[in-house]
């Protein structure tokens, strides 16, 4: 595995660590963590990836190689990508079986060509993971894809969650979003069901948490909370448990 664990807490970071804890379940995992345990992203966090990263690559060119390995890695984005591309190409030319799990739509909005070159890397018998078909045909309409693709869900971090027992219509009910607030993430959705909802449960109550994107996005969290008073709470960006 040669990827970003929590902390920072993201997404990305918790599917990851999950999808590690299945590994180990099913064959010995070697993992290769390229966070050094900071909540939010800094200079020093980045500093401590890229060391991390090198003795990750070096392990990758140099380790005696099971006939059947495999490496793991969660797709970066930005400048980070170059990690994957240099995992990718030790492992191709090492023999492993490689697997890109993305969870970044910047790159299949935007045609990138260092994805091109990953796919490549990865060859035929790599593997893309995608969170949906959704994502999976939107991949394929903008590359020319030449490894197999597999769908997991990002809901495979949920687990262990108590049943909830059936309720009346009259009770109270309570939306959450938890996420990097933006368009993008689909926060106007979340204001509009739950408009949706306090028409027809008038104690409805609406949590979000998680910063801002922006300041366009601030002054939209802050008029809703205006708008609805004492049933719409924002409580900020929020890490850990």
């Amino acid at each position: 595995v040669f990827a970003v664990l929590p902390p920072p807490v993201t997404g990305m970071t918790l599917c990851t660590q999950e999808v590690t804890r299945r590994l180990t379940e099913v064959g010995p995992v070697r993992c290769f963590n390229l966070s050094n345990d900071s909540p939010t992203i800094t200079w020093s966090f980045r500093f401590i990836k890229f060391i991390r990263a090198l003795r990750g690559l070096a392990y990758l060119l140099i380790a005696p190689k099971a006939a059947d390995a495999r490496v793991y890695m969660s797709v970066n984005a930005n400048a980070a990508l170059y990690y994957n591309l240099a995992a990718a190409a030790i492992g191709r030319l090492r023999g492993y079986r490689l697997v890109a799990h993305h969870h970044v739509h910047s790159y299949i909005e935007k045609h990138d060509s260092r994805v091109v070159l990953l796919d490549r890397l990865l060859g035929p018998k790599g593997v893309h993971v995608v969170h949906c078909e959704l994502m999976h045909r939107q991949f394929a309409a903008q590359y020319n894809v030449h490894a197999d693709f597999f769908c997991l869900q990002p809901t495979i971090i949920i687990r262990d969650l108590p049943q909830n027992k059936a309720r009346s219509h009259n009770c109270d009910f309570t939306l959450g979003c938890l996420s990097n607030l933006s368009k993008e993430k689909g926060l106007p959705a979340v204001l509009q069901t739950f408009e949706r909802v306090h028409a027809n449960i008038r104690s409805a109550r609406l949590i979000l948490a998680g910063p801002c994107g922006g300041k366009e996005i601030e002054q939209l969290v802050h008029d809703f909370c205006q708008r609805f008073p004492g049933r719409v709470e924002y409580r900020g960006p929020v890490y850990g448990p």
